[in-house]
């Protein structure tokens, strides 16, 4: 969509380089056109290569999987606890079995903040207190979806209904369990960043992305487990661990190029992207939201259109100014 600022900059002598036909001044992913999403996506593509997103998945994955074996070692030993002897051990040990898994989503957030730019800023308490926050938050949201994705269709089965209320009822459920998933995965592109928090609509897209690719990805990677024998006999015992942890690389992978989706978004516009909007460039606390994408035009502009380009820059600044305070 192409508001009346970018059909005026369009219309502009001056303009070479930006113009409404690539989101310059959008306030919405939606309001990004084609040629902006063209650039968005070959930004992603290049950024997946510099950032070494798989190497980061891996190790992300790995410490997912050390954090995750400690923590059910931790929960055994509540279960299997008398209910005499609970209390005091079962909290201690619940506390455990949360830091555990914290380091996990520690490993998240370090990766979260390298697609968004960022330097970790939060202090020990602070960043320990989102970490933890965010893994109980984790644990519910994978609870829930589990619910909703298993346990309903399940208890379905129990109930005298005729058969076409129950495909509606198992529908409804999966539904519930994907509109969980995704309002849980743009949570953490919101809050795992060390950055000011982005709108809801700013993580949308990419946690939309992530959801489909992932329940795809992992309908594929169970069918070619189930129908393969490859790792039993490459890895023998170790094999139920190898195909966790490939399972956890590609979950973690499809994460981090989603959160690029969402930063490269961002960077493509002037716009306030944050929370407080609208700021100035600069102060809002965000490096994709203080900084717009290198134009690729400019990297290799006809002789004597390097100072319209300016102007053309100049120009939309001075009518995001202008907007921001209208505001």
């Amino acid at each position: 969509m192409v508001d009346e600022t970018d059909a005026a900059i369009h219309e502009s002598a001056e303009t070479v380089v930006v113009d409404g036909t690539r989101g310059r001044m959008a306030e919405s992913p939606t309001d990004i056109p084609l040629l902006g999403w063209k650039d968005i996506f070959l930004r992603v593509f290049r950024e997946f290569g510099e950032n070494n997103l798989s190497i980061i998945a891996a190790g992300v994955s790995f410490f997912g999987l050390m954090a995750v074996f400690p923590a059910i070692d931790q929960m055994r030993q509540v279960a299997g606890r008398s209910s005499a002897t609970l209390g005091t051990a079962a909290l201690f040990s619940t506390a455990v079995a949360l830091w555990s898994a914290r380091k996990g989503t520690t490993a998240l957030m370090v990766s979260l903040n390298v697609v968004y730019g960022e330097r970790e800023s939060r202090g020990f308490i602070r960043k320990t207190g989102v970490s933890v926050l965010l893994t109980v938050a984790i644990i519910a949201g994978l609870m829930a979806v589990a619910l909703l994705a298993v346990g309903v269709p399940i208890a379905l089965e129990a109930v005298a209904l005729p058969e076409w209320q129950l495909a509606t009822l198992r529908g409804l459920s999966m539904a519930a369990a994907g509109l969980t998933l995704t309002f849980g995965i743009a949570g953490l592109y919101r809050w795992a960043p060390s950055r000011r928090s982005p709108r809801w609509r700013w993580v949308a897209v990419g946690s939309v992305m992530v959801t489909l690719f992932w329940v795809l990805g992992s309908i594929l990677f169970t069918f070619y487990v189930a129908t393969s024998d490859n790792y039993s006999a490459t890895y023998g015992s170790l094999g139920a661990v190898v195909i966790l942890l490939t399972w956890m690389y590609i979950t973690v992978l499809i994460m981090l190029v989603g959160g690029e989706v969402n930063a490269q978004q961002e960077f493509q516009t002037l716009a306030d992207t944050t929370v407080r909007g609208p700021q100035p460039q600069g102060e809002r606390g965000a490096f994709v939201a203080d900084h717009v994408a290198p134009r690729a035009e400019k990297q290799a502009k006809p002789s004597g259109q390097g100072d319209r380009a300016e102007k053309s820059e100049t120009y939309l600044r001075r009518k995001l100014r202008e907007r921001s305070q209208r505001h």
